[in-house]
Formats: structure tokens, sequence, C-alpha cells
């Protein structure tokens, strides 16, 4: 069984990973306009093809529809721009190192 002390540490050390995490994703908010994988990812939530996400993504992206989904409800929260797309791959990001 850990000691105390010994538990604080690693609840800072978890702390220190996790603000670190974001002070390096500090750029991504003025990153401009966006890039070829963000407009990809884009037109498979928001196309003009009369067809789903899902088929968007197996049929035409060939990759799995769970980041598309996740993107698609971000957007619905926030709107369509720039930061709530690139939230998409950021959330996973922190959330990966605890």
């Amino acid at each position: 069984m850990p000691k105390p002390a010994e538990s604080r540490w690693g609840i800072l050390l978890l702390a220190v990973a996790v603000l670190s995490a974001i002070a390096l994703m500090i750029p991504f908010l003025s990153a401009g306009p966006l890039t070829l994988d963000e407009h990809c990812s884009y037109w498979l939530i928001e196309s003009d093809v009369p067809s789903t996400i899902l088929e968007r993504s197996l049929t035409e992206a060939a990759i799995p529809p769970l980041s598309a989904w996740f993107q698609w409800c971000l957007i619905q929260i926030g709107g369509r721009n720039e930061l709530m797309l690139r939230l998409g791959s950021a959330i996973p990001y922190v959330l990966a190192i605890p």
C-alpha cells in the first residue's frame, strides 16, 4: 500500500504532466486556417454528398467513424470553427495522460 507522501507526489506529477500538455497546446489556438487533413475531417462531418458520416468514413476516407462522430458532437456544441474542429484531437491528447 502506498504511503500518503508517495501518493501526493504521484498526484502532483500527474497534475504537472496534464498542465504541461495543455501549455504545449497553446499554439494550436492561433494555428491559422485549416490544413488539408482538417479539411478532410470537416468534409466527413459536413458534406453536400447525400450520405451519412458512417458511409463517408468507411467508403471515402477508409477510416473508422469514431473520430468523425466526436468532432461532429464538438461542432454541435461549439459551432463551426477551427477551434472546435481541433479540439477533437486536443481533448484525447490531454485525457490520455492520466
